[in-house]
């Protein structure tokens, strides 16, 4: 960026997840010192909505509140929002909600690896890719809200689940004991899904 004159942003939405992550090496003085522009999302945080932006350069961002204000973002009752980021940034509340967060999609990760399922990507903050049977994805819609990231074919799709500041532990336990439910069944039944992922569970627990 500064060899081409360019400023560096970097789109905070899940800042806070990612900061708190066991995976990074990254503290909020080389957030600062690398990049021009950055935000740190409050509405994937615990907040009820809005960002904290924070720009570097002052004579760059003099200019700011005017910007907010031209493009219809700035709200007639805006002190509200200084008050969530006041209240979250005190006694490290912010870092212990998205560590929570971060906590229960780990245990959620875990428990479905445990059962034999795949895990798209590595889940390394709050959100947890893993490759599900359609037939357990139709089981779970009806109790769970999730998002279908990719179908594969052949009767697989990839799932993203994102916990939350407010996933209680018990629901991710729940979801864990349906999925099992879900594959004893199925196994019972000849599921050649449930099959698949039954033996994948076990070549693993033998290291296979």
């Amino acid at each position: 960026c500064k060899k081409l004159d360019l400023l560096l942003l970097m789109d905070g939405a899940r800042l806070v997840a990612a900061m708190t992550s066991p995976k990074n090496d990254m503290t909020w003085n080389d957030l600062y010192r690398l990049t021009d522009v950055f935000w740190i999302g409050g509405t994937k945080n615990g907040a009820l909505l809005g960002e904290a932006v924070v720009i570097k350069d002052p004579a760059f961002g003099a200019n700011f509140p005017y910007h907010v204000k031209q493009r219809g973002m700035l709200l007639a009752k805006s002190r509200l929002l200084g008050i969530q980021f006041s209240t979250l940034f005190q006694g490290d509340l912010f870092s212990r909600l998205a560590r929570h967060s971060n906590e229960a999609a780990a245990e959620m990760s875990t428990s479905l690896v445990d059962m034999g399922f795949t895990l798209w990507q590595p889940t390394d903050s709050n959100q947890v890719f893993v490759i599900l049977p359609v037939a357990l994805v139709q089981d779970l819609e009806k109790n769970f809200d999730f998002f279908v990231w990719e179908n594969l074919g052949d009767g697989w799709q990839v799932v993203r689940f994102v916990t939350s500041w407010a996933t209680e532990l018990s629901e991710v336990r729940g979801l864990c004991v349906v999925v099992g439910a879900w594959l004893e069944t199925g196994y019972a039944e000849g599921s050649s899904e449930a099959q698949q992922i039954l033996l994948s569970s076990v070549c693993r627990q033998q290291d296979l």
